[in-house]
């Protein structure tokens, strides 16, 4: 039987111990429900814990119903001993209270109501929280077990079973030194510049680069030499981007990589040296055994540190630091073996044919100063791994078909001077480039960047070619604009921009060009972009565009104290009013578009004083009167520069009279 404290505790024990393991195994369950199950368990089983004593209810006792076991020798004993916990115990699970408990548990007089009740009781809460404790243990030592074996499979057992499988790859039957071969291939490999499986393809870049430099070039760099790298990342590059045979329509390319690695292959191991891309434009040395420093397009340029001079190297293998292949007819992927051409300053690819995606270790090339990819067919989304170039100072994606959002990443690139992103699919708002301080030239236009003008712009304050035309760009400018004293070009037309024009533009002293145009501006002009007693205004302002807008008002006589302006664009709005004889002084205009607007009165006597003029529109206002002989005498015919001339003048309809306009509308 189960008597006395011990045994009572060893038979419960044995009793838990004996439960499925999926009742209390701590995978599946908390220790809470476990506790719950142990008592489910205890009060199902017939003859108490495994016969040793007996459990009933009994529903009128003071703790509650529960297990009752008999407190004597005899198992019919009239004293039964309730298990079930006191109502609104505190002790429930508290782990202190069951640790005090655990203590003294030996000590406790089972002979006694109450406290022997509630130590019964522990004691199946400590053998249950021992057993699940300990299982748990097991199940953490397993799990760990099987997280770090799965490591191992996952790191070890690929590169096992990648090496066995490249070094039973049989050599090439052409290959003269298998060596040589067998040599290359395995340091290029285990430095993690090609991998196997594009290494051992036949007919991929790699494979042809290792075939030419394990047994054709001429140069026969040893295996120890580090710039064999570079020499074979230089080849992989060239059988990436090159074909030897005429393509005259672009369809035709993917057909004529099948056959151009194969003649190529012929032609170097024939020891013909007219390895030349009939794409490229200038492949001198390429391909050959002279020292890839003369290859064209591949620069060597180094700064001793001691002297502070640049060494250039001309000739010879040395670490790659420039790579100037722009207008090349270049076409085919950026291959990832660039990576080898670890000392890279310059990336100069632009203006080419290329395709594909911009290599993701390009970030890891942290000398990286200039990329310029522009001009190409790359496509994918824009790289986040740019941000870890942290010394690049200009970066050119222009043209191209990259799409997805501006990655904030960008911001890491703090020596950003130049970011040129027009004309590609990007999507998004403009993100926050607070922390490119330095950045000059900022080019969004023609995406489908959308949301708004961030106010943060304001805080680039070197800027000075700002451009966010033809996107989707909502709101209105913000006032912080005001703040970029350098900036000289600003560009934001062909979008949805709206409200007022900010008057704090007047703050631009050296802005020169500024197009709105084509956006849904109201209101007026604001006078004080033409200057005020105490502010000169903008007055470099060369080119000023505002035609289709929703612009009210009149045109501000300031205007007249912009002398440096060429081209003055403020066609199909609702300005009023009539022409400020003011505008004769800005005799540097050359175009001026006023049609479609709701001007009235006579053309100024004074804007027969702008002898540079060359396009005058008018048509579509209110203007009457007659045209001054001094206008007329800037015609084209009358000597003057003024090869258009529009306006509306039928005398019958009460319009102005004009005798020397090219075209009366």
């Amino acid at each position: 039987g189960c008597e006395g404290p011990l045994i009572l505790k060893l038979c419960l024990k044995k009793s838990v111990v004996s439960m499925p393991s999926i009742l209390i195994h701590p995978i599946f369950v908390t220790y809470t429900e476990a506790f719950k199950r142990v008592k489910v368990f205890l009060r199902e089983e017939s003859g108490g814990v495994r016969g040793g004593f007996t459990m009933r209810s009994k529903s009128d006792e003071t703790f509650g119903s529960g297990f009752f076991f008999p407190s004597g020798k005899d198992s019919k004993v009239n004293r039964n001993v309730n298990l079930a916990p006191r109502k609104n115990s505190i002790y429930m699970l508290d782990s202190p209270y069951l640790a005090s408990r655990r203590n003294s548990f030996m000590s406790v007089d089972f002979g006694q109501d109450g406290d022997s009740i509630s130590s019964q009781h522990d004691m199946i809460r400590i053998i249950t929280l021992h057993e699940w404790s300990g299982r748990r243990t097991i199940a953490i030592v397993v799990v760990l077990a099987c997280i770090i074996g799965s490591l191992c499979v996952i790191l070890f057992f690929p590169r096992i079973v990648e090496k066995e499988w490249h070094e039973s790859i049989p050599i090439p039957s052409s290959v003269s030194d298998p060596e040589r071969y067998r040599n290359v291939k395995r340091i290029i490999i285990e430095n993690g510049i090609s991998s196997a499986a594009s290494i051992n393809k036949k007919g991929t870049p790699q494979h042809e680069a290792l075939l030419w430099i394990a047994d054709v070039d001429g140069a026969k760099l040893g295996v120890d030499d580090k710039m064999i790298f570079q020499r074979y990342s230089l080849a992989v590059f060239f059988y990436s981007t090159y074909a030897d045979i005429a393509v005259e329509d672009e369809h035709e390319w993917d057909k004529a990589a099948y056959t151009m690695n194969d003649s190529s292959r012929a032609m170097a191991k024939s020891g013909n040296n007219r390895i030349k891309p009939i794409a490229w434009r200038n492949s001198t040395n390429w391909m050959s055994s002279k020292g890839h420093c003369s290859w064209a397009g591949v620069g060597c340029h180094f700064l001793n540190s001691t002297t502070k001079t640049t060494h250039v190297y001309y000739d010879g293998n040395y670490r790659v630091t420039h790579l100037n292949l722009t207008r090349n007819n270049v076409r085919g992927t950026i291959p990832n073996e660039i990576i080898a051409l670890e000392d890279l300053q310059l990336l100069n690819l632009g203006t080419n044919l290329m395709s594909g995606t911009i290599p993701e270790n390009i970030g890891d090339l942290k000398h990286l100063v200039t990329i310029h990819l522009g001009a190409n067919g790359l496509t994918g989304s824009l790289p986040t791994y740019l941000g870890k170039l942290e010394v690049l100072t200009h970066l050119y994606l222009h043209v191209n078909k990259l799409d997805g959002k501006i990655p904030n990443e960008l911001n890491n690139s703090k020596e950003l001077r130049v970011l040129s992103l027009f004309k590609n699919k990007l999507v998004g708002n403009i993100p926050n480039m607070r922390k490119l301080n330095h950045l000059t030239d900022l080019r969004l236009d023609a995406n489908k960047l959308g949301g708004s003008i961030p106010t943060e712009i304001g805080l680039m304050t070197s800027l000075k070619d700002l451009r966010l035309s033809q996107n989707d760009l909502k709101g209105t400018i913000p006032s912080e604009i005001g703040n970029l004293k350098y900036l000289e070009k600003f560009h934001a037309y062909e979008n949805e921009l709206q409200g007022n024009l900010p008057p704090q533009l007047v703050s631009l002293e050296n802005l020169k060009i500024l197009y709105l145009d084509n956006n849904n501006f109201t209101g007026s002009i604001p006078p004080i972009w033409g200057g005020s007693g105490v502010r000169s205004g903008m007055q470099d302002l060369e080119q000023l565009y505002l035609q289709k807008n929703k612009l009210s008002g009149n045109i501000p006589t300031q205007f007249g104290a912009l002398g440096e302006m060429l081209d003055l664009k403020l066609h199909k709005n609702h300005i009023g009013g009539a022409i400020p004889s003011e505008m004769g002084k800005m005799l540097k205009l050359k175009y001026v578009y006023l049609d479609n607007n709701k001007l009235t009165g006579k053309i100024p006597e004074e804007m027969g004083k702008l002898s540079s003029l060359e396009k005058l529109h008018i048509n579509g206002n209110q203007i009457t009167g007659k045209v001054s002989e001094n206008m007329c005498s800037l015609s084209k015919s009358s000597g003057g520069n003024l090869v258009e001339f529009l306006m509306d003048c039928d005398v019958e309809n009460n319009e102005a009279e004009c005798n020397c306009c090219t075209s009366c509308v």
